[in-house]
């Protein structure tokens, strides 16, 4: 008995470094940004304290993905920042990381990280500074030669100097730092590269409190209007954490440092392998690039050489890419139909499990931008969805999934089959000042905000994203306003949708480093040049936002919602449409897709907006929209759900008169063809040879007319409807239509 007991405690002992291992950091920044002008590096943990990349700091190849390197000179590496002061941003008051403080003050804790010097340090040189304003607080020094560490806790009042091998230090090779405190145990202990050095001298200090909330006299210095942005002025009003120099820009430190965690937890009490990547992109398991869970485009902006090999695929009419000729046929924009009042705004519908869920925030631009669950059976009626997750005066009986973190945003269902369970569903969403974000969650109430920030850029009120199948990977759309220009991103007069794509989601994502970023007013880079423009200017006006997705009942098509607004500032939604998801066309010019002009409880509407996401019951598509009476949201406004037939964006039509059209070669599969057709008139198919000659017993004179209204209308040639010994064969397909609307066919 006494032998088992003894074994399960062996155990217990082995196995606890790994288990604390996987608890919840204090913080965790892993440097994995790409390097652009004040980029946000991202704190990992979910207490979100993000530190700001300066001029004296650099992103470069880390011991695991990137790393932060510091540098001597004038200013700093890094700063820290506080999203929910919007208007001030980089020079703004910060918040007080309380939740890793107060563990520095007696209780147990571990601080870790990897190091890389260029060099042995000359002087003594700050690893790491904290606290508020130039109070004492806490700070790590390496000492000159790289000889040892001085570490300063003015909230345990201690200083401890641990000796260091500053030959192996600075060998130009990354090294492992672990420095943990044991309340009441061994105490403070460093570890270079999983070995316990020589014995510490400590020493005390007078003890200094965690700082408590921003004072009072905080805000007020904040509120004085200075713009002079002098940190000796600002940093004495907020708390402070520097990298690489201590919070007075001195003490500067050459280094590389990756991976830099803090737990609230003893995790090393004797020599240990160091980790490996604490970060789910370059651990032991990272994920995979996405790879096309569709099929390969048939198009890319025009039909391919030859014959088109269509296959069994649906071909919808969105464009004329397959028609080589044509007689009094138009293509026409089909306008959604039969408005109905929604109870809430839904900007982004998911339809998940026969119910349409929505995310829904306030657009406040601070930390307190609350986002809350809603849910409906029937897509008018939406009913909040109670989580108990987030405490709001006293209560978690709310709908409330996220506080304080995206600002402008789209939620979206990840159509990636191969996707892991926590990526069931995504955002990507604006935080204030901080950049564009992914955020990751396997239920659409426990959300995660990914490790690295995807885009180091601010934007305009649209942030937009759609997973495309048939490329693989993922698109974000940024609106880019009128003052975001230069040599490398020509002004446009206005408005206009910029385009990012990835295949590596929780990856920074890629994009083109300008020259010179554009900052405007900002203190990061606004969405310039960083991506092509997908959606410009037309003479109907500038873009408020794309509504761009990937169409998902058909193949090869990619759909626009193009929210435009005129120099009157009315908002009319204009079609794009596109067989890449690159090059769009647009409608304007012949139709818009939703406008004003029409009536609504008894009142003429001005501006009409759809909104992304397409929902589909039956035969029938849903999409949600915004309608006013006036311009720009002004007068009354309603949120309204709109209906389309399926496939029905774009048609080609024929008149009373009636009109003809022949595709381009193809080879198909199936035995019988289908028609999505609507016809006061009739409809009628035929097959043509390679050489333009009708296929005999197939000749459109052999057709039985249609005269339906039917998504799936099956053609016959004199009772017959098998086309299949013509299967594998080069043939042409000739239309008639009379008084009729074609969207699109299949072979099946």
């Amino acid at each position: 008995m006494k032998k088992t007991l003894w074994l399960n405690l062996v155990v217990l002992v082995l196995l606890a470094p790994a288990a604390l291992a996987k608890e919840e950091p204090l913080a965790l920044w892993l440097f994995d940004e790409t390097h652009y002008p004040h980029s946000n590096l991202t704190d990992a943990s979910p207490h979100r304290f993000d530190l700001h990349l300066l001029e004296q700091g650099q992103m470069v190849p880390g011991k695991f993905g990137n790393a932060l390197q510091t540098s001597a000179g004038p200013g700093y590496a890094i700063c820290n920042m506080d999203a929910s002061w919007p208007v001030m941003g980089l020079w703004s008051l910060t918040r007080t990381p309380r939740q890793m403080l107060e563990p520095l003050a007696g209780r147990n804790w571990t601080f870790e990280f990897w190091l890389k010097l260029p060099a042995a340090p000359k002087a003594d040189g700050l690893v790491i500074d904290m606290g508020w304003a130039y109070d004492p607080g806490f700070s790590l020094v390496l000492q000159a030669g790289a000889s040892g560490f001085i570490l300063t806790n003015a909230y345990a009042g201690q200083v401890a100097r641990f000796p260091a091998d500053g030959a192996k230090l600075a060998d130009g090779q990354w090294h492992h730092v672990a420095i943990g405190h044991a309340a009441g145990g061994a105490g403070l202990r460093l570890y270079l590269d999983g070995r316990l050095q020589g014995a510490r001298e400590i020493s005390n200090i007078a003890k200094q409190p965690v700082p408590g909330e921003i004072p009072e006299t905080s805000y007020k210095a904040f509120q004085l209007g200075d713009i002079s942005r002098d940190y000796g002025v600002f940093r004495q009003h907020r708390f402070n954490l520097t990298l690489g120099e201590d919070r007075n820009a001195g003490k500067d430190l050459e280094m590389l440092i990756d991976e830099l965690r803090v737990l609230g937890s003893v995790v090393y009490t004797a020599d240990f392998t160091p980790p490996s990547s604490l970060s789910i992109n370059y651990g032991n398991n990272p994920p995979a690039p996405t790879k096309p869970w569709g099929p390969p485009l048939l198009f890319a902006s025009n039909a391919p050489a030859g014959a088109v090999r269509l296959e069994s695929r649906k071909h919808v009419f969105i464009d004329e890419v397959l028609v080589d000729s044509k007689e009094n046929i138009e293509l026409t924009v089909n306008p959604p139909t039969d408005p109905q009042t929604v109870n809430i705004h839904v900007s982004a519908p998911v339809d998940h499990d026969g119910k349409i869920y929505t995310l829904e925030g306030t657009g406040e631009n601070n930390r307190h931008n609350p986002v809350s669950l809603w849910c409906s059976q029937d897509g008018l009626k939406f009913e909040p969805v109670v989580v108990n997750l987030i405490e709001v005066q006293g209560s978690k009986s709310n709908n409330l999934v996220l506080l304080g973190h995206p600002l402008n945003f789209q939620v979206i269902k990840n159509d990636d089959p191969n996707a892991p369970a926590d990526m069931r569903f995504i955002i990507m969403g604006q935080v204030a000042m901080n950049g564009i974000y992914l955020y990751t969650s396997p239920d659409l109430i426990h959300w995660r905000r990914n490790e690295t920030i995807a885009l180091p850029l601010l934007c305009g009120s649209s942030v937009e994203v759609f997973s495309d199948d048939q490329r693989g990977g993922y698109v974000t759309l940024l609106k880019r306003d009128s003052s975001t220009y230069n040599d490398e991103a020509p002004r446009q007069g206005n408005r206009v949708s910029v385009a990012f794509r990835t295949s590596e989601l929780r990856k920074p994502w890629p994009f083109h480093k300008m020259r010179t970023p554009v900052f405007d007013q900002w203190q990061m880079p606004f969405a310039a040049g960083e991506g092509p423009v997908v959606f410009g200017v037309t003479q109907f006006g500038g873009v408020y936002g794309s509504g761009a997705s990937k169409y998902k009942w058909a193949p090869d098509v990619y759909l626009g919602f193009v929210r435009r607004f005129n120099r009157q500032e009315v908002r009319s939604t204009d079609l794009g449409v596109s067989r890449d998801g690159d090059k769009y066309n647009v409608y304007g010019s012949k139709r818009f897709y939703f406008e004003g002009g029409f009536s609504y409880e008894g009142q003429k509407i001005v501006e009409a907006m759809i909104w992304p996401g397409i929902v589909r019951r039956g035969d029938a598509l849903w999409q949600y929209a915004t309608i006013a009476t006036g311009a720009h949201g002004n007068g009354m406004r309603w949120s309204v759900r709109v209906k389309q037939r399926l496939d029905g964006f774009v048609s080609l039509d024929a008149g009373t008169q009636g009109g003809t059209f022949t595709t381009k070669p193809l080879i198909f599969t199936g035995d019988r063809l289908v028609l999505n057709m609507k016809a006061n008139g009739a409809v009628r198919a035929g097959l043509l040879d390679e050489s333009g000659k009708p296929v005999p017993g197939y000749a459109v004179e052999d057709c039985e007319a249609l005269r339906t209204d039917s998504i799936a209308a099956e053609v016959t040639w004199k009772g017959k409807k098998s086309v299949g010994p013509l299967a594998g064969q080069v043939v042409r397909l000739k239309f008639e239509l009379r008084d009729a609307k074609l969207y699109a066919f299949q072979f099946e």
